[in-house]
């Protein structure tokens, strides 16, 4: 029995022996070497794998750089100082990419849009557009459960007490986590230094919008007309406006009869002093 147990005790010591002697050889014939510039770029991303990139993760994106050539100014919360290291490692030339940030383009808020109903189901947009396609009289407007702010890495966005997110431009790092995560799509990534906003989506006419919200644009052109048409024009019943062209005139917020127009002053004045 003893003699038994010493021959099967050797027998599975002996394929022990063996099978690591196979896995080792194994392990250095398959054996790649990892290019040090991954773990190079790796040190220097943020680290917060929040996938703005478009990989799965930091450590995606650093291999995606190295073995891929992909471009190295994806990672947008590290912004250019990152993107400025990436490029020292990878021999490359850095590359002006303009700063953005996350803007809410509704106003249509708990008091001013009429409800169709109350959904009773999991707190989220995506769940309500889905299953009853929202609970909001205007099909374009805000559901206001919180996707967008679930999914900020940068506790950036917050919902208010008027159920509409709002953003902390300090914070916000121009990620557009939160643009994919809205199902009704108010999320827009804008210049961080543009400053005249047409804070509605709806492309619904003028009665049809009134009848479900106080504040919805109403289509009437007039902020467009009283600019010229410069940098402002109609499409489907909606302002849209290049900033570009844009003369920094505030008549056309001023004159907006559901004032759904944001003409930020302060940085407006930043940009003419600029020119100036």
């Amino acid at each position: 029995m003893t003699l038994l147990i010493i021959i099967s005790a050797a027998s599975i010591g002996g394929l022990g022996l063996f099978f690591g002697i196979i896995l080792g050889i194994a392990a250095k014939f398959f054996k790649t070497d990892m290019d040090s510039r991954i773990k190079d770029i790796e040190e220097i991303l943020p680290g917060i794998n929040c996938g703005a990139c478009g990989f799965p993760g930091c450590s995606g994106y650093a291999k995606a750089l190295v073995k891929q050539d992909v471009d190295i100014s994806l990672c947008i919360p590290g912004a250019s100082q990152v993107q400025a290291r990436i490029a020292a490692i990878m021999g490359k030339e850095t590359k002006d990419k303009e700063s953005l940030i996350a803007k809410v383009r509704c106003v249509g808020d708990k008091d001013t849009v009429a409800r169709t109903g109350y959904y009773l189901g999991v707190k989220s947009c995506s769940l309500a557009q889905i299953t009853v396609g929202g609970d909001k009289a205007c099909a374009y407007g805000c559901l206001g459960y919180g996707d967008c702010a679930a999914v900020c890495p940068f506790d950036a966005i917050h919902m208010g007490k008027d159920k509409l997110p709002h953003v902390d431009e300090k914070k916000c790092t121009g990620c557009g986590l939160c643009v994919k995560a809205c199902p009704r799509n108010i999320i827009e990534m804008v210049n961080k230094r543009d400053y005249f906003f047409i804070k509605c989506v709806s492309k619904d006419f003028g009665p049809a919008v009134s009848k479900v919200c106080k504040k919805g644009c109403i289509g009437c052109g007039i902020c467009a007309r009283v600019n010229n048409n410069e940098g402002i024009r109609m499409e489907n019943n909606l302002p849209v406006v290049d900033h570009k062209e844009f003369k920094g005139d505030v008549t056309g917020a001023q004159k907006c009869p559901t004032r759904v127009i944001e003409f930020l002053k302060e940085k407006w004045e930043e940009k003419k002093h600029e020119k100036d």
